[in-house]
């Protein structure tokens, strides 16, 4: 939250608007929350490491696909890991499945600009439905926090 609220005076300053809300000048930036930022940058790195595999770094080490999926170009659903610790939970590793999942299906043949361009519309949607400036959960396209992760209704975009 403290890098928002800089981002909050970033957006004030760079556009010389102290009086429209948080919300409106990120619009009129064309700027997601930075936690939605960081979301898709978790989505690009796994997609990056799935699609160009480096011989240093293999993530199909750190994650696993169910078979039984019907999410076409993609090795299916990712299977979550569970945590007993809550600081373990926000870890890149646990908190990928749950973001994976939650995103429409992903053609990893695609080319990364038209990848990442599809996640930003589907990440800029989710902002111009669901953002609140007063509520930190919607900082997030899937909030990590106890309360809305144990929800039985996960957000689907």
């Amino acid at each position: 939250l403290r890098l928002e609220k800089i981002q909050r005076r970033v957006t004030k300053f760079i556009l010389n608007d102290y009086v429209s809300d948080y919300r409106s000048r990120l619009s009129q930036l064309n700027l997601l929350p930075l936690m939605s930022e960081f979301e898709l940058n978790d989505m690009m790195f796994c997609i990056k490491c799935l699609k160009f595999p480096a011989r240093h770094f293999d993530i199909n080490q750190f994650i696993t696909f169910s078979a039984n999926s019907t999410r076409s170009g993609t090795h299916g659903r990712m299977t979550h890991s569970h945590s007993s610790s809550n600081i373990s939970r926000h870890s890149y590793f646990l908190r990928l499945p749950r973001l994976w999942n939650s995103f429409p299906p992903v053609d990893i043949n695609q080319s990364l600009s038209s990848i990442k361009s599809r996640l930003m519309n589907v990440l800029f949607h989710h902002f111009t439905s669901h953002f609140n400036p007063d509520c930190p959960c919607t900082f997030h396209s899937l909030c990590p926090c106890s309360k809305c992760s144990q929800s039985p209704h996960a957000p689907h975009f």
